[in-house]
């Protein structure tokens, strides 16, 4: 460095020569009376009435490259690290939740239709497909609840015309067995058959 008055005089410096001009410039150690061995890189500007050169060394030059690379390098180096432990994070939160939409559609496939895929409340996409799967289970929870109600009502419906017919049937086969005339049954037997046909052919409309 060099600060000197606008008349020339060195107010303080730390080179025994100055051959040095306004603006950027290289000049090398042994020019300044400094190392011989190195070059600097000096600006010299105006600084109210003063004129001040402030200059630094190539080596010094290459440390501080080397201490911004470096730091730039481990930066990146962070910045990667962070990125890729969010990544994995990520990643590893959204296979537990697929584990988990899985083990509900196999209970789910076993019959057990009360099940619902678990949801987060953050609304992402996989809380809006799982909404909507719930909603369709939900479907078809109703669906299968009627279905048995049905069946246990055709189940009911059938069950008194099929024992009368039974017992008609059994009626006329003790009267054959006495040689006694069965005509009587046998049309009891079909027009009981005829309601059963009826219950029926009204369950195949619903």
């Amino acid at each position: 460095y060099r600060l000197r008055t606008a008349e020339g005089t060195v107010v303080a410096t730390s080179m025994v020569e100055w051959p040095l001009v306004p603006g950027w410039s290289n000049v090398s150690g042994a020019a300044l009376g400094l190392e011989a061995e190195s070059n600097y890189r000096f600006l010299v500007q105006s600084v109210g009435t003063f004129e001040l050169a402030v200059g630094i060394s190539g080596e010094e030059r290459l440390e501080v490259t080397e201490i911004l690379l470096g730091s730039l390098f481990w930066s990146v180096a962070i910045v990667v690290v962070i990125a890729m432990s969010g990544a994995v994070a990520l990643a590893e939160r959204t296979r537990r939740r697929i584990a988990a939409m899985t083990n509900t559609m196999n209970k789910v496939a076993d019959g057990s239709l009360g099940e619902r895929l678990p949801l987060t409340g953050n609304g992402d996409d996989i809380d809006q497909i799982s909404i909507n799967v719930n909603r369709a289970l939900e479907r078809l929870e109703s669906v299968v609840n009627g279905m048995r109600r049905v069946s246990d009502d055709i189940a009911h419906d059938l069950r008194t015309p099929l024992g009368n017919l039974k017992i008609l049937i059994d009626d006329a086969i003790a009267r054959a067995e006495r040689g006694e005339p069965v005509n009587d049954d046998l049309v009891a037997a079909s027009e009981a058959t005829d309601r059963i046909n009826g219950i029926v052919s009204a369950l195949l409309r619903i």
